[in-house]
């Protein structure tokens, strides 16, 4: 039986009025959960759909897709967890659509409908059936993912990546290694709140792993003056989230003068930050800050607890002893991070129907860095170098130099491809009060020390940094904002 389905039985058992799932005013408890659960399993299996049909989730209510998502899991079937199919509608196939009454896509239309009708248990009973396990290298769910590289794409997870996961290591201390979910440390009464997403690749895993372990999965809201709410209001006790989130959640703490004082976890993923950010982590909160450094394909490579005053810019964790670290990358002259493939681990790409694993011996991640012992440090992404005349600097150096200028509160940099411009750099800045962009620029080409930079430095005042669900910069959107800046001012 898969072990996210062994930890709801287990949970249920435990305590069948714990609560499993939280959003908003509602909560599921883990024993409504697990009948819902093997309603909607057994509904599934009694349709007559074959073994491995693959179905697309068209479901609107992030609680019940994420219900009838597990049960095709256990099913035998495999769902495809995708919050927007976007440019990737030609690389999803599936045999059947499944729907329900608020639907995701409302112009696709559902093969099957999940109705009051088979959650009341008028259909199918609620009894779980023993299905078998299957192999490792099965597909168990398709999700969507922008991962390190920052393109959307389609990966698979299969049954045997999952079983390997660490569960929850990052997110709960005192978790151990491959524990089985009633070892695992976590009692009923932690309750997780992350918030990258519901329905992207790392946000199913994430409840997945959350609900094996028995604990509680508190959805996060798009509002983050709602996410604080939500949090006092259950008494969470730990979250991940990103570097961006957190400071946009601490923004809203000083606004309206809350505190979270059942918080304390706190994980970070998914960019870099700086002590600066640390330091203000622990004004608000009396919680453990942790920092997680991976990708979807290869899994978790390295973690660590973190301190204002013990940490240095770049540092995302010590190395975990199945993370096989290849790099000849030094302080002063970092190198793209290299890792041996785990194959235990190992989440291979989806594309036409197919897995489609990496053939390759080692895999390279689109990040600079260097190793100190066990210790691993980034400088920034391998793409988010400026190169002129031959002299690379890392959009980190120029980044956080603007930052400590005076006013300036948010920095972003993209290439100057995007607006016609392979010689030039977009920085965008974002300020308390007017700005100097005089000396803001004269910095940036005091870093770059590159004749005539300057003719190739854009930079701009923008009201605040475009970033994506795992708080990257969105460099589309910042390249955009500078086009329509300079259109206006031409115009003016």
């Amino acid at each position: 039986m898969l072990s996210v389905i062994q930890g709801i039985v287990v949970a249920a058992e435990r305590n069948a009025a714990a609560p499993a799932l939280i959003t908003g005013a509602r909560s599921i408890s883990y024993g409504e959960l697990l009948n819902m659960i093997a309603r909607v399993s057994n509904h599934l299996l009694d349709r007559g759909l074959p073994s491995r049909a693959k179905l697309f989730i068209n479901i609107g209510d992030p609680d019940l897709r994420l219900i009838v998502t597990i049960a095709a899991l256990h099913a035998g079937l495999i769902p495809f967890a995708l919050i927007d199919i976007g440019d990737l509608k030609d690389e999803v196939d599936h045999d059947a659509i499944v729907g329900a009454a608020v639907l995701q896509l409302p112009e696709l239309a559902p093969d099957l409908v999940i109705d009051q009708s088979v959650l009341a248990g008028r259909v199918s009973d609620g009894k779980l059936r023993d299905l078998p396990d299957r192999p490792d290298g099965d597909i168990l769910f398709v999700g969507s993912t922008t991962g390190t590289t920052g393109r959307a794409k389609l990966i698979a997870e299969t049954w045997g990546s999952l079983r390997h996961k660490t569960v929850l290591r990052d997110l709960v201390p005192g978790v151990g290694d491959r524990a089985p979910p009633k070892f695992s440390g976590v009692s009923c009464d932690d309750r997780i709140l992350v918030t990258f997403g519901d329905v992207t690749y790392a946000g199913v895993s994430s409840a997945l792993q959350v609900l094996s372990a028995g604990a509680t999965s508190v959805r996060a809201a798009r509002d983050s003056l709602e996410c604080l709410k939500l949090i006092n209001i259950f008494g969470v006790t730990a979250v991940g989230t990103t570097p961006g989130t957190l400071a946009d959640l601490m923004d809203r703490m000083d606004e309206h003068r809350i505190r979270c004082q059942s918080v304390r976890r706190i994980t970070l993923v998914g960019s870099l930050f700086d002590a600066v950010l640390v330091e203000r982590i622990e004004r608000h909160f009396e919680a453990t800050i942790a920092v997680v450094y991976g990708a979807s394909e290869v899994g978790r490579i390295s973690s660590d607890t973190v301190t204002s005053s013990s940490f240095r810019f770049g540092y995302v964790g010590e190395l975990f002893p199945e993370a096989k670290l290849i790099t000849a990358g030094t302080r002063d002259d970092p190198a793209p991070v290299v890792v041996v493939r785990n194959s235990d681990t190992y989440v291979p790409y989806y594309a036409k129907g197919q897995v489609v694993p990496s053939d390759q011996a080692f895999y390279t991640l689109p990040d600079l860095g260097y190793a100190e012992g066990t210790r691993l440090y980034l400088v920034g992404r391998d793409d988010e170098v400026y190169n002129i005349s031959g002299n690379k600097i890392a959009f980190s150096a120029i980044d956080q130099d603007l930052r400590s200028q005076p006013g300036v509160t948010d920095v972003a940099l993209v290439g100057g491809a995007q607006v016609g411009d392979p010689s030039g750099l977009i920085v965008a800045v974002v300020g308390e009060s007017r700005l100097d962009l005089a000396t803001l620029l004269a910095r940036v080409c005091a870093i770059v020390k590159a004749p005539g930079a300057a003719e190739h430095i854009h930079l701009f005042v923008i009201d605040a940094v475009p970033r994506n669900a795992f708080g990257k910069i969105d460099r589309k959107r910042v390249a955009e904002a500078y086009l329509r800046q300079a259109r206006q001012s031409k115009s003016g």
